[in-house]
């Protein structure tokens, strides 16, 4: 699916930052609304949190992934287990983005990437809260 004919989420919190609200893109989803609109907020916060490190895409996405785990524990499964190891790589070209994943979520945020997952359903989402930078989390 392309930009032009993703769905635009103008919706947000009260508080929350209005510029962002309008730049959020949904490429592809098989999220509830709840849902859909709780990562949103996380991802909103995770791209306002400070980063005093180089690998800002793989912060970003260890923080959705982990405030996801949190909030959405269980979602689309019914034993709601969790996973021991974390483990994150590079994927994509040069700039590329950052895979982070442990308990089951796993979350992609970059510039650049390719991508071929098998999810749970009702557990999958690709957006954009930031122009040109995207985000790709879901639960196996």
């Amino acid at each position: 699916m392309s930009t032009k004919d993703a769905n635009k989420e103008n919706e947000g919190t009260a508080g929350a930052n209005p510029s962002l609200n309008k730049n959020v893109i949904i490429f592809s989803t098989d999220m509830s609304e709840e849902m859909r609109q709780s990562i949103i907020q996380v991802a909103q916060r995770a791209f306002h949190a400070p980063v005093n490190h180089g690998k800002v895409y793989q912060t970003i996405a260890d923080l959705i992934r982990t405030e996801c785990e949190k909030e959405c524990d269980g979602a689309g499964s019914g034993d709601g287990s969790k996973g021991g190891n974390e483990s994150s790589g590079g994927a994509g070209n040069g700039s590329g983005g950052k895979t982070v994943g442990s308990g089951g979520w796993s979350c992609v945020v970059g510039d650049a990437f390719g991508s071929s997952v098998t999810h749970r359903m009702k557990t999958y989402i690709h957006f954009s809260v930031v122009p040109g930078v995207n985000v790709l989390l879901w639960k196996s």
